[in-house]
């Protein structure tokens, strides 16, 4: 509750499939607040637990042509992928997705941004547009590792997308720049699912960072995930090459990281959280001291 006729229409829809319809699979768009919160670790690190936890088959496409980390998360070098396919959206299909995709493990298939600068060329929104549909026609769930900058083809990608996800630090600009994105995605999509905040990096000055519940209340929804201030566990695993399940400090936040991925997959959020902590329902994310730990927090709500 409350009851409205779209949530019925919805529910009798999803019961049925309209077997001349072509195949397109869940698209979810994860998008920074602001430079430099994480929205790219976390995309890459839930792209990881759909894949390997849930045994989801997932594609990973990094539209951050200039400066996209997906070469460096995942410890490779790409020469080609994202610019290839926005080149040739006139001749992109499945074969050539083949060709440009790393089959980086059987469940999961990646579309890297190559990161050069010295191609600078403007690519249509219909590009960047068709290059998602292509895949998501062939993946049955799609993860977009979004830039951090605002223009037509963002835009479009971002309201399109089945489920968004915004990353978001505890300070002032971050919760202006949160406020505006959930009111503009508010009005873009009124039909649609509610974009999932994730809070990250909370922790760092207990006196001074706005709190949770501040932040939720000012953005008008709780976040579904807190993930507290742990630098050596992520740059470990940034520096190496390697997924955050590699590290063994970072256990509860990749608990987090599941319980989300289970909502992504499914649109439903788990009936409990999944999570290590004993004698809590909650687990705590992130590292430090004994008293550091204790105001570091996972929240979760359900839907």
């Amino acid at each position: 509750p409350p009851f409205h006729p779209l949530s019925l229409i919805r529910s009798i829809s999803d019961l049925y499939i309209d077997p001349d319809k072509p195949f397109a699979g869940r698209v979810t768009a994860f998008f920074g607040a602001k430079g430099g919160v994480g929205s790219s670790t976390i995309a890459h690190n839930i792209a990881w637990c759909l894949s390997e936890s849930l045994h989801q088959e997932t594609a990973l496409i990094d539209l951050d042509a200039s400066w996209g980390t997906t070469g460096l998360d995942f410890a490779y070098d790409a020469t080609e992928g994202l610019e290839e396919a926005l080149a040739a959206t006139d001749r992109l299909d499945e074969v050539l997705l083949d060709r440009l995709m790393l089959r980086h493990t059987p469940k999961l298939s990646i579309l890297p941004a190559a990161c050069s600068l010295a191609q600078r060329s403007e690519m249509s929104v219909e590009s960047y547009e068709k290059v998602v549909s292509e895949v998501r026609a062939i993946s049955p769930m799609t993860i977009l590792d979004m830039p951090h900058f605002w223009c037509d083809w963002t835009t479009n990608i971002i309201s399109g997308a089945d489920d968004i996800v915004v990353t978001a630090a505890p300070d002032l600009a971050n919760l202006r720049n949160t406020k505006n994105l959930f009111d503009f995605l508010r009005a873009e999509r009124p039909n649609d699912a509610a974009p999932i905040l994730i809070l990250n990096k909370t922790g760092i000055s207990k006196t001074n960072e706005i709190s949770v519940k501040d932040f939720g209340a000012a953005v008008g929804v709780d976040p579904a995930l807190v993930i507290g201030f742990d630098p050596e566990s992520f740059i470990e695993a940034a520096n190496d090459g390697k997924m955050l399940t590699d590290v063994k400090a970072a256990a509860q936040t990749v608990n987090g990281f599941n319980y989300l991925a289970q909502r992504l997959r499914t649109g439903e959020f788990p009936s409990a959280p999944m999570n290590s902590g004993k004698g809590s329902k909650l687990g705590k994310l992130g590292g430090g001291s004994k008293s550091e730990k204790e105001s570091f927090f996972a929240k979760f709500k359900r839907k």
